[in-house]
């Protein structure tokens, strides 16, 4: 008689290893001589939506990468634009209007780029770096002021937050229309009724 252990006390990945590891089983010992292939079949398929269910559960982890690497693209940019403040003091005139030149670009964007939305932020970071590189007087007052190696490591992180962002929208995006607490419910009620074919 098969053991049949009380799925519902397992934890969410204990019980999708368990679901998997009882259908290789049932693989290797001919379902359908066993009469259970169609049952076997439709148990699979509430098994991969609990998988896909599981992992948007864990999807806050990417949430969180999100945030973390937010702050770091806020804090590369507030950085440029307190040195470029600080340059606007300089005894070097040349320093003042490249300084001044970088402000106005940053705040072409509104009072902080730092506060504005995800997108919107995304936006204004993609567009001052393509001006930096393609407008060739703000590219000497980068340059000027000796601070290209901060737009190299703002690109860098914008580019991670896009990344980061476009994995949030596709995990949400194959988000199960079940929960997966009532996923678990049915694949449970599904293994007892392939174990009761089995006990046949």
């Amino acid at each position: 008689m098969l053991k049949k252990p009380y799925l519902p006390s397992y934890r969410n990945g204990v019980h999708i290893q368990f679901c998997n590891d009882f259908c290789i089983i049932c693989d290797e010992n001919d379902p359908a001589a066993l009469n259970i292939a169609a049952k076997l079949t439709v148990f699979k398929e509430g098994i991969l939506k609990m998988e896909t269910a599981y992992k948007i559960m864990q999807g806050s982890l990417i949430t969180a990468k999100i945030i973390e690497e937010d702050n770091v693209r806020d804090n590369y940019i507030i950085g440029i634009e307190k040195l470029a403040e600080a340059f606007t003091h300089h005894y070097n005139p040349d320093f003042v209007d490249a300084a001044n030149l970088i402000l106005k670009h940053i705040h072409k964007y509104g009072n902080s780029i730092a506060r504005l939305s995800y997108q919107n932020e995304t936006t204004a970071l993609n567009d001052l770096i393509d001006t930096q590189k393609n407008d060739t007087a703000l590219n000497a007052a980068v340059t000027l002021v000796n601070i290209l190696d901060w737009f190299v490591k703002l690109e860098e992180s914008n580019n991670r937050f896009k990344d980061l962002y476009i994995d949030r929208v596709k995990d949400n995006a194959e988000k199960p229309d079940e929960p997966l607490k009532e996923l678990r419910k049915q694949s449970f009620a599904d293994y007892k009724e392939l174990a009761k074919h089995i006990d046949a």
